[in-house]
């Protein structure tokens, strides 16, 4: 968060942020006051704070995992599943749990230039979420044209390589002043830029 508000003060970020939970978190019925708290001491807008949880580690407690994401959706921040089409989500589950976002798995977006099967699954994922109300991101995009790919089917966010490898604060400034206006101006869409908490 320190490193989104430097970025912030230098004028040249005022996306969000993306952070991943371990399933642990989600079972702690404690976890959305301690968010909160700290967003508060930090002056970070809730809004702009989005928790990944992967789909995999989705907690065994669904009863209490359900009341923690959504008391952390009632502050105002941001749920998406992450690593979607690897665990074993059902649409029961999808539907009774308030994620904002649904993000598509490395496998199959590393795959999208030479597997009809891949944009296939992409592409019902990115229907599916949209059904669902749901904004999709996908990770792991390494070439430009698996960026476009996604966004000619109506992929609002990615992440991967391609954008910007794992940096440290420093680097991140010195990303934001260079390649990221080159990506708006092809492909991005400023409004749902984030950087995940691995860069910072």
């Amino acid at each position: 968060i320190l490193g989104v508000k430097r970025l912030e003060r230098d004028g040249q970020f005022t996306g969000g942020l993306s952070v991943n939970f371990p399933s642990a978190a989600i079972d702690d019925v404690g976890i959305p006051e301690q968010i909160e708290a700290l967003l508060i001491s930090l002056g970070f807008p809730n809004q702009r704070l989005t928790v990944e949880i992967t789909e995999t580690s989705l907690p065994k407690a669904l009863k209490v995992s359900l009341d923690v994401q959504a008391r952390l959706a009632l502050r105002g921040i941001s749920l998406s599943i992450d690593d979607f089409g690897t665990g074993h989500s059902s649409l029961e589950r999808l539907s009774d749990s308030p994620y904002s976002e649904l993000k598509i798995d490395l496998t199959f977006v590393s795959r999208l230039e030479d597997s009809e099967s891949a944009r296939r699954i992409v592409e019902n994922a990115i229907s599916l979420g949209h059904n669902l109300g749901m904004s999709v991101a996908a990770e792991g995009v390494e070439t430009a044209g698996q960026l476009k790919w996604l966004k000619d089917h109506g992929c609002q966010t990615a992440q991967g390589y391609f954008i910007s490898p794992p940096e440290d604060a420093a680097a991140v400034l010195s990303w934001a002043a260079t390649r990221l206006p080159e990506l708006m101006s092809t492909a991005l869409d400023r409004k749902s830029t984030r950087l995940n908490s691995s860069h910072l």
